[in-house]
């Protein structure tokens, strides 16, 4: 195909689907603010950005959720988003005696402040493209646990988790409850990696504006 060669004759460079490092970096004094105007203090935050459609397969990720109570009866659930799904979720979470362990958020323009109050970022997508909500959870230093359907590119660093669909709520609750014990001075530590491999929109710009300057083989 055209494309293919191009690519094999070095005509064609790709760059990468980057987003504002500075803006998502995780900050201590942050999370400590907002988990206590959230009353979360104490709690083991398992949180989840995106439309409530069938493609992130919300469901599914309740009756993890369920699981996760369990073990870690402190365990909260925060969902960011809308969607034509989120009533019917929302109806779920009452009949499984949840109500009081999940949080609905909508669709909001600080979701860079509110990566700081979880302690795990969760993807049980049945599928997706890139999903940048996922890189920005590890630019926010966050654990992530994903569906193996989604793409291995977003595997920035060793914080992430891939789980199958194939498999039950109870072993994906497990990979979740492993990470309890994941540190702030990990969490600090892991969200370089973000920048180390390309992701971070200052050093993609740059790399973007030498080649309009240099030309595609300069």
């Amino acid at each position: 195909m055209y494309g293919e060669k191009m690519l094999k004759a070095g005509k064609v460079f790709i760059m990468h689907n980057a987003i504002d490092c500075e803006k998502f970096r995780f900050r201590p004094e942050v999370r400590e603010r907002l988990r206590k105007e959230m009353g979360l203090e104490g709690k083991f935050v398992i949180g989840h950005v995106g439309r409530f459609e069938r493609q992130k397969n919300h469901e599914f990720l309740i009756e993890v959720f369920a699981e996760v109570k369990k073990s870690i009866p402190q365990a909260v659930l925060l969902l960011i988003g809308d969607g034509s799904l989120k009533e019917r979720i929302k109806s779920r979470v009452v009949e499984a005696d949840l109500k009081t362990s999940v949080i609905f958020l909508r669709q909001r323009s600080d979701v860079n402040e509110m990566l700081h109050v979880m302690d795990v970022f969760v993807l049980p997508s049945y599928y997706e493209g890139l999903p940048v909500s996922c890189i920005e959870a590890q630019a926010n230093g966050l654990p992530c646990v994903i569906s193996g359907t989604i793409t291995k590119e977003v595997c920035i660093n060793e914080n992430v988790t891939v789980c199958n669909l194939e498999k039950s709520p109870c072993v994906w609750s497990e990979s979740l409850r492993h990470l309890t014990n994941h540190t702030i001075s990990q969490r600090i530590l892991k969200q370089d990696s973000i920048l180390k491999n390309g992701y971070c929109l200052e050093s993609e710009s740059a790399i973007l504006r030498k080649k309009y300057l240099g030309g595609y083989n300069g």
